[in-house]
């Protein structure tokens, strides 16, 4: 083989549906096919209209069937992965699985190994339990995926453990980091930044001095958006200069919108839609609340300290996996209280230093966590090839 590796990512759901683990895949897809290789994606038709082939950031983008929605959708849905995953083999020198579910498990046990290229499995327990569900145990379709695997991805400690723990093979596990790059926050590029927004859309606009909270999300119950706005409703009533963003969408819009008409808040907490690009939000944030436990912790919480953008997050033993949480930290309030949420962004507007000092601490603590691989040297074990020079995404 000779040039960049060429790379099959399959997911059930990619570009446009921008959840936080799609916000994950679509960074570090696009920055896997602009410095390391040539990248194609293999995702779900999640509607009649969908094109069955677009392009995304220059990479392929090929949607097969419907979505996996009842048995008889997942078999028909399964055949067609396995067939075009064997039709078009001999034009990529590696898979890569996003997750140990439906997809690497059909392609692992359908498609012969001596037909196949190495098959890499990202395992994250936070994510196949939707983040909700601490006690949740993998399945035995998804260990055995995980087993006959070249690769299995553990981007946290916690999946290691899981992955040791079910007796997978050491030297098939690879700890990758899911650390963002981050977002440049000066003062002329966050300038630039509001005004981009505001151009865009006139709900976005802000002054230089205002204060700008961010909530990329589900706009649903259980993506916590509704108690985000109860506790900061009253809130803007007060600081004429505080701004509230609400980015998503969900069938609830309405209803929510209609909450915020009916207590006078519509004007500035405003719900813009969906962004499939984040970077230009969170370089006017001022402020990320992620308002539910087990939410946004692929993408938005690592994006964030990363960056140094301050940060509310809703309690849980999850956050363990990125820092250490003690019980009165400024970055923490209980999940689902109102009250508490209300404290804590109050006390970020009369002492907006202590979060950034917290927010600081936590960003020492994630990065230096130990990682021992790659995706460069990854990908140079699966296509036998010496590292290039250049470095891939998501690296240590």
């Amino acid at each position: 083989m000779t040039g960049a590796p060429r790379v099959l990512i399959v997911s059930r759901r990619f570009w446009p549906i921008c959840s936080d683990s799609t916000q994950r895949l679509l960074s570090w897809a696009s920055a896997l096919a602009t410095h390391c290789s040539r990248v194609s994606v293999l995702s779900a038709r999640w509607h009649n209209s969908w094109s069955p082939r677009i392009d995304v950031r220059e990479m392929e983008v090929h949607r097969i069937e419907l979505a996996p929605l009842n048995p008889l959708r997942t078999a028909r849905y399964t055949r067609a992965l396995v067939e075009w995953v064997s039709n078009h083999i001999s034009e990529f020198d590696v898979i890569y699985c996003d997750a140990a579910e439906l997809e690497a498990q059909a392609i692992l046990s359908q498609v012969k190994n001596l037909q196949r290229p190495p098959v890499i499995v990202r395992f994250d327990p936070l994510e196949l339990a939707l983040g909700n569900e601490v006690r949740w145990q993998p399945s035995a379709l998804t260990l055995e995926a995980c087993r006959r695997a070249d690769y299995v991805i553990a981007p946290r400690a916690d999946a290691l453990q899981r992955l040791k723990a079910a007796g997978i093979l050491d030297h098939k596990i690879v700890r990758i980091s899911d650390a963002q790059t981050a977002v440049t926050r000066t003062e002329a590029v966050r300038s630039a930044a509001r005004k981009a927004l505001a151009d865009i859309n006139h709900d976005l606009f802000v002054r230089g001095t205002d204060r700008v909270v961010v909530c990329p999300g589900e706009l649903t119950q259980r993506g916590g958006v509704e108690l985000l706005i109860r506790a900061i409703g009253p809130l803007v009533q007060d600081n004429r200069g505080l701004r509230v963003w609400l980015l998503g969408d969900s069938s609830e819009r309405a209803r929510l919108y209609e909450q915020l008409r009916y207590n006078g808040w519509h004007n500035l907490i405003a719900m813009p839609g969906a962004f499939e690009d984040l970077e230009e939000v969170l370089r006017v944030a001022d402020l990320c609340v992620i308002p539910a436990r087990g939410q946004g912790l692929g993408w938005l919480l690592p994006k964030c300290v990363t960056s140094f953008i301050p940060l509310l997050v809703a309690d849980g033993v999850e956050l363990q996996s990125f820092f250490a949480v003690e019980p009165h930290s400024p970055l923490v309030f209980r999940d689902g209280s109102v009250e508490n949420l209300r404290e804590k962004l109050i006390r970020w507007l009369n002492e907006p230093q202590a979060l950034r000092h917290a927010s600081a601490q936590a960003r020492q603590q994630m990065m230096g966590l130990a990682f021992s691989g790659s995706w460069e040297s990854l990908l140079a074990s699966c296509t036998n090839k010496s590292p290039a020079r250049s470095s891939c995404y998501y690296t240590e």
